[in-house]
Formats: structure tokens, C-alpha cells, sequence
């Protein structure tokens, strides 16, 4: 008795479990004899924005003759017919009119008697306007520029869970025309040549959501503005008041000369490149007098030189020698470009001495090699 009673329930169980079977697929099952239409395969799917498309491989059943697509629990579908000459090819179906949402869609298939094949689901995304209020300008981190007309811009990281983002930068050029830029989504700093002084620029960015997405979305246009940097004059009186090494042809003072390239003049700082002078390599400036600084900026050498400089920190204090604790004021890690890079410090600091001290280079060498350095003021 009972092992009668565990048999029942064991059957009770399977009868239990065979009722949870998806009704999508159960009544096809149920009669096997039916001959169904060949269904759709092989589904690729494209998001965007309010629509679908999909691209299905037809089956070689020469009676289908339309297609439909449901989705939104069967109360929204979208129909297309299907020709002999499709019959067995790759199908792309444009489906406009979906509302922002997550769905599962079913594809089937019908023949001429109107007899309906075994659904093919797949579920995707649908973006919309909610999801694009939530997208927001790439991150800028600051925009200056120093004696030259060009504008550099500093940027944050992209999303990275966009597959790709795109910012477009507009602004006026020294002759009043209208220019712009598209900033790439690994790009963290972009260069504004022949900015108009006095003027500001705009930002907008562009986001494709994901590979797959057929649409990219914008944000609305950002104005920004420009900080200006002017040099600080070096007058007679800056000089280097000490230096840890230097090459008998290529002097400390050369990189506080006002010379920013090395393809003349050859005007650039280089340490001694024997065995005993190795980093760090240090410089202090005496700029004469007291004197407001924002930040400080170097120029690299690049042109047939690869062992362009890495981190650097800037320090200060009131004698411009060991006598008293150097302070440091920032510290920054210089890239290899030949561009003027600055490294700005916490605040306005007043100061008439300065020590660069350079901790290493970008392929583990013993020299520095410079070609200006030099200080800065914001308007």
C-alpha cells in the first residue's frame, strides 16, 4: 500500500511538471500529424530607437507566403509578405512604430490556407525617449589655452558601457568662421586650432547605445567656456640657480629661453649622460621676484627622441636651496606628445623659486632632455 502511494505521487509530479510546459510550443506537440509552415531561422536582431529590425533566414518550404511579428504579450504585431522569390533567403524586416521597452517577439510564418508555423522568439531592448533624456555630455574636465590661438581641451573618460560616443566640438575661428572638431571616445584631450580669442564653444555628444543599435542618440548643445593662460614673462631676471646635471653644449638655461623647438637652435636642456648621473634629475628656477602662478608647463622633445620625460612634481619654498624643506605644490605625469602640457596647481600660488624634480622617463634612460619650461597666469 505503501508503495502504491509513492507511485502516485511520483505520477502526480510528472503530471504536475508537463503542465508548466510553455504554452507557445505544447499545442504544436499535441498533434503530431499536423503539417506546420516552415518557420524562420538564424534571427539577427537590430534595436533602435522606437523600431526593430530583424533579419531572418526563410525556410525552403515553397507554401509561406507571409510573416508576422507579435510582441508586447500578442497585443501588438507587424505584418509582411513573403515572395517565392524569398523563399528560402535571408529576409530583413523593418518594424517602425515599437514603443520604448523591454519585449519578447515572436516570428511566425503562415501558407496560403492561413495555418500558422512554430513561433521563433527572441527578446530585445527598444530605446526611446526616456532613455534618451538619461544621456549626458561627455565630462569636460577644462579648456585653456596659452600664447598661441589653439584651445586645448581636457576630457574624462567615456561610458564604457556605450558602444561608442562621439562629442562634437563647434566653435569660432580667428576669422570669424564657424568651425568644429569630432572628439573619438579614446581621445582625452583635443586641440581647437585658430581659436578667436574671447569666445566660447559648444559640445554635444553622440552615443550609440549598443553594437547592435541601428540609431545613436544626442544630448542637447553645452556651452563652455575658455580659460586663457598668458605666459609670465621671463624678463632678465629668471635664471637657473641650480641644476643636478647638465651637458657642457646643452645648458639648463636653454629650456627658460623662449625657444619651443629643438630642430634649429637646438635649444633644449640635457643632463650628463655619463653612467653617474641617473634620476632624478632636478631644476630650480629663480623667476626674480615674487611672483602669482596658476600652474607651470613643458615642452618635449620629440623630433628623433623617444626618451621623452614621465613624472615630475613641482615644488617650492623661500630660498631656492636646501636650506629650508622644499613644499610640494602638484604633481603630474607629462605624456610623450610634442604639445605644451601643463600641470596646474591646487590654487594661485605666489612664489619666486621653483624645484622641477623629474623622477623618471618613458623608456627607463639616466638623461633628461627638455625643451622649455616656463609659468602661467589665468586672465
Amino acid at each position: 500500500m505503501k508503495g502504491c502511494f509513492c507511485t502516485l505521487l511520483v505520477g502526480l509530479a510528472v503530471l504536475s511538471g508537463c503542465s508548466k510546459m510553455d504554452a507557445t510550443y505544447s499545442k504544436f506537440l499535441t498533434n503530431p500529424d499536423i503539417l506546420y509552415p516552415g518557420r524562420v531561422d538564424s534571427i539577427r536582431v537590430f534595436t533602435g530607437k522606437e523600431r526593430i529590425k530583424i533579419n531572418a533566414l526563410l525556410s525552403s518550404d515553397p507554401k509561406v507566403n507571409r510573416l508576422r511579428v507579435f510582441w508586447n504579450n500578442n497585443r501588438d504585431s507587424f505584418e509582411t509578405a513573403i515572395t517565392p522569390a524569398e523563399i528560402g533567403t535571408r529576409k530583413e524586416i523593418l518594424i517602425p512604430s515599437v514603443k520604448e521597452g523591454e519585449y519578447t517577439f515572436r516570428v511566425i510564418t503562415y501558407d496560403h490556407n492561413g495555418a500558422p508555423s512554430v513561433p521563433a522568439e527572441f527578446f530585445s531592448k527598444v530605446y526611446g525617449p526616456v532613455f534618451e533624456q538619461k544621456v549626458m555630455n561627455r565630462m569636460l574636465l577644462g579648456a585653456s589655452n596659452f600664447q598661441t590661438d589653439t584651445v586645448f581641451v581636457q576630457w574624462s573618460d567615456a561610458n564604457a558601457s556605450y558602444a561608442d560616443t562621439k562629442v562634437n566640438v563647434s566653435y569660432t575661428g580667428t576669422d570669424g568662421q564657424a568651425l568644429s572638431v569630432i572628439v573619438p571616445r579614446d581621445s582625452l584631450r583635443t586641440a581647437l586650432p585658430g581659436y578667436k580669442t574671447g569666445t566660447s564653444f559648444t559640445c554635444q555628444t553622440t552615443i550609440r547605445p549598443d553594437s547592435s543599435c541601428m540609431d545613436v542618440f544626442q544630448t542637447g548643445m553645452q556651452t563652455q567656456q575658455v580659460l586663457h593662460y598668458p605666459d609670465i614673462t621671463k624678463t632678465a631676471g629668471w635664471s637657473v640657480k641650480a641644476v643636478s646635471s647638465a651637458d657642457a653644449a646643452q645648458t639648463a638655461s636653454k629650456c627658460i629661453d623662449g625657444y619651443f623647438s629643438d630642430d634649429t637652435k637646438k635649444s633644449y636642456w640635457a643632463t650628463n649622460p655619463g653612467a653617474a648621473y641617473n634620476y632624478p634629475h632636478w631644476i630650480i628656477i629663480d623667476m626674480g621676484q615674487e611672483t602669482p602662478v596658476d600652474g607651470f608647463y613643458f615642452i618635449q622633445r620629440t623630433a628623433g627622441y623617444t626618451a621623452q620625460l614621465k613624472d615630475v612634481e613641482i615644488l617650492t619654498n623661500n630660498t631656492g636651496d636646501d636650506t629650508q624643506p622644499w613644499v610640494s605644490l602638484a604633481t603630474a605625469v607629462l605624456n610623450r606628445s610634442a604639445d605644451r602640457q601643463p600641470v596646474w596647481l591646487a590654487g594661485r600660488t605666489t612664489l619666486r623659486y621653483v624645484k622641477c624634480l623629474f623622477k623618471n622617463d618613458w623608456t627607463n634612460s639616466k638623461a633628461v632632455s627638455l625643451i622649455e619650461l616656463g609659468a602661467v597666469q589665468r586672465w
